[in-house]
C-alpha cells in the first residue's frame, strides 16, 4: 500500500481526516433529507388548503 502513510502519527492523522470526512458527509445528508422533508410537507399543506377551498363548491345538476 504505497498511498497509506508509513509513520504512526501520519496514519492516525489520515484516519482522523477520513472519519471527519465521513462525518461531514453524514451531516450533509441529514440536512438534505430534512430540507426535502420540510419542502414536501409545505407543498402537501398547500395542496390540502387548495383542495379544502374548493371541496364544498356545488354545481347545479338540474334538481330543484
Amino acid at each position: 500500500m504505497r498511498w497509506w502513510p508509513r509513520s504512526p502519527c501520519a496514519g492516525v492523522a489520515a484516519g482522523a481526516a477520513y472519519v471527519a470526512l465521513l462525518g461531514a458527509v453524514e451531516v450533509f445528508s441529514v440536512a438534505a433529507v430534512t430540507a426535502y422533508y420540510f419542502e414536501c410537507r409545505d407543498s402537501k399543506e398547500e395542496e390540502v388548503v387548495a383542495a379544502h377551498r374548493y371541496r364544498h363548491a356545488k354545481l347545479p345538476n338540474g334538481d330543484a
